[in-house]
């Protein structure tokens, strides 16, 4: 498997955990609701929450979702434990992020309660993106809280695919 890392402006360490040149997945585990600098120009691409932490407070919450927004990606997928309150706080950021409440449609979001994540990733991630006509050669997993298991698992499957 090739790894790469990335430090961002701000400190924070990403992983490359694909094992191709023509498939970029980066991992972060993004612990506060702090900003981080993507390996990769903004737009085009889709980024998959994988919410552990049950404690994140709503205003919390809405920061990293209005973050995740301004980052441009065009399909944002949750998974794991309140995934569809944080689907829905995507949405709204992404409506807010227009002074006329209109922005333009160009971010596809979904949500899967806690389950497999090799389905997870096989059914909503990797596989609906060219369904959706939409090729994403780069992928941002984001891991919200901190589960040595899941993470495995998610670099397990995402090996599966590359």
């Amino acid at each position: 498997m090739v790894r790469f890392f990335h430090v961002s402006k701000y400190g924070y360490c990403m992983r490359r955990i694909s094992n191709t040149m023509d498939r970029q997945v980066w991992l972060h585990h993004w612990q506060q609701a702090d900003r981080f600098a993507l390996p990769f120009p903004s737009g085009s691409f889709a980024c998959m929450l994988f919410i552990i932490d049950a404690d994140v407070p709503a205003d919390e919450r809405e920061r990293r979702c209005k973050y995740i927004v301004s980052l441009v990606c065009t399909t944002v997928l949750c998974w794991g434990r309140d995934c569809n309150i944080w689907e829905t706080a995507i949405d709204m950021a992404h409506v807010e992020s227009d002074p006329d409440f209109n922005p333009p449609e160009h971010i596809n979001t979904a949500s899967y309660p806690m389950g497999s994540i090799k389905e997870a990733i096989d059914d909503a991630f990797m596989a609906s993106c060219p369904r959706d006509e939409q090729y994403h050669s780069r992928y941002l997993i984001l891991i919200v809280g901190h589960d040595p298991m899941i993470t495995e698992e998610v670099e397990r499957c995402i090996a599966d695919h590359a």
